[in-house]
Parts: structure tokens; C-alpha cells; sequence
């Protein structure tokens, strides 16, 4: 930034190893800033004007304008990128992967009140969150729904600053925010239902490839099931 903005510089650099530096001149590293942030942020405009449907109604100048106040950022697998109520001042759109979608429900164990997180639904490329913001800027409840990332996760940031957020924008708000604590006491039950039925049916599907191969140690990978759906080696 001090070789952009001909300013002191405000911190002294010393090597710690043996190191090769490429020395720029000023006017080539702001040629090539420029043309990298160029580059980004037509990446930012097609992608918003491509997966955003409630950008629509807006034209491109608009478009291009809140891809200026956009970044790019990268999330691991099982990485949280917000959790329910935190205040975050940018909405997330989702460039690539999966995420999943999380409420917190209070349970009472005792004398005792445990949270518990229940998954509610996925979100994958083109779905937002954290949309709130464009309804209450000063967004005082934060985000309705935790989001962990499931796999890896990339996603375009557009930070809650500019007449942008004045737009009129046609934005529903997903299912998942609205869900009431009966709601979510039923897709939690149905949830360990599913889970315990799952360990079930491998349990005795392993017992089955055992008992057909007359081996203690056979796996249930090395099976599968013929034209007669009747347990068969795998060849």
C-alpha cells in the first residue's frame, strides 16, 4: 500500500531464510493491480449477473457497480462460515460446493437447557444466505441458520455498504429461518430414525456377508446383489 499511495512506509521487513525478491517499479505494480482487480471483478459481474436472480430487474452498470464492494472467499470442508444469530455484515452467494444448513434447538435435560444443532437443509451453488441485511440494514438478529461448509467452499462476498443495499430487491427468505421449534423437534427425531435404521440394515447386511462367504472377517464391499437380487461376489 506505501508504493501505491506514496506513503512512509509503516513497518520494517527482515529475512529469516535465504530469499529471491522480484523488485516492480511503482508504475508496473499499479499497471498490474489494476488489471488484476479488472480481471476479478469481471469474474464477480458475470458470476452475479449469471446465479443472482434477484439482481434481474437490475442492468449492468448496477450489477458492475455492487461487484465493486464484492470478494471472493474460500472456505474448508466442515468449516463454519456463520452461525445462527451472528452479525455479519456481508451476504454470502455460493460459487461452488455444498453447504449445510443448521438450527439451534434447546432442549431440557434436568434441571438443565441443552443446544443441540439440527440440520435443516443444503445450500449449493447460486443460493445466499445472510440476505437479511438488504431488509435491516442494522440487522439486530443476525443470520437465521448456522452454515458449515460440507465440502469445499467458495463464495462471492458482497459486503453491505452502497446505494445497493437500497434496491429494491424480490428476495424470499428460505424455509430454514422460519421453521418453529416443533418443526425442528420432528426433523431431529426423524433425523436419529434415519441414522439408526442405516447402522441397522449394515449390521445385518454385514451379518448376511459373512454368513455367504462362511468367513468372520468378510467384508460387506465385497458383495453386491445379481440380476435375481440375491447376494453375489463381486467379480
Amino acid at each position: 500500500m506505501a508504493l501505491i499511495n506514496s506513503i512512509p512506509r509503516g513497518a520494517t521487513v527482515v529475512t529469516r531464510t535465504p530469499t529471491i525478491l522480484l523488485k516492480v517499479e511503482k508504475d508496473a505494480f499499479k499497471k498490474i493491480s489494476g488489471f488484476i482487480h479488472e480481471f476479478e471483478q469481471r469474474k464477480l459481474f458475470k458470476f452475479l449477473r449469471r446465479y443472482v436472480p434477484w439482481f434481474e430487474s437490475l442492468t449492468n452498470d448496477q450489477i458492475y457497480a455492487i461487484s465493486e464492494h464484492a470478494l471472493w472467499r474460500e472456505f474448508a470442508p466442515n468449516a463454519t462460515i456463520i452461525d445462527e444469530k451472528q452479525r455479519v455484515n456481508q451476504i454470502f452467494i455460493i460459487k461452488a460446493g455444498t453447504c449445510e444448513v443448521y438450527r439451534v434447538l434447546e432442549l431440557e435435560v434436568g434441571n438443565q437447557i441443552r443446544k443441540k444443532r439440527v440440520l435443516v437443509g443444503t445450500l449449493s451453488v447460486g443460493h445466499h444466505f445472510n440476505h437479511q441485511l438488504l431488509k435491516d440494514h442494522d440487522n439486530p438478529n443476525g443470520s437465521a441458520f448456522t452454515v458449515v461448509a460440507r465440502d469445499e467452499v467458495e463464495c462471492a462476498t458482497l459486503v453491505a455498504v452502497g446505494d445497493w443495499i437500497n434496491y429494491n430487491l424480490s428476495l424470499k427468505p428460505y424455509e430454514y429461518g422460519l421453521l418453529s421449534r416443533n418443526e425442528l423437534i420432528k426433523l431431529d427425531t426423524t433425523y436419529l430414525r434415519e441414522r439408526k435404521f442405516r447402522k441397522l440394515q449394515t449390521k445385518i447386511l454385514e451379518s448376511m456377508a459373512k454368513e455367504y462367504a462362511q468367513d468372520p472377517n468378510a467384508k460387506l464391499e465385497t458383495i453386491s446383489f445379481n440380476e435375481n437380487k440375491s447376494l453375489g461376489w463381486k467379480r
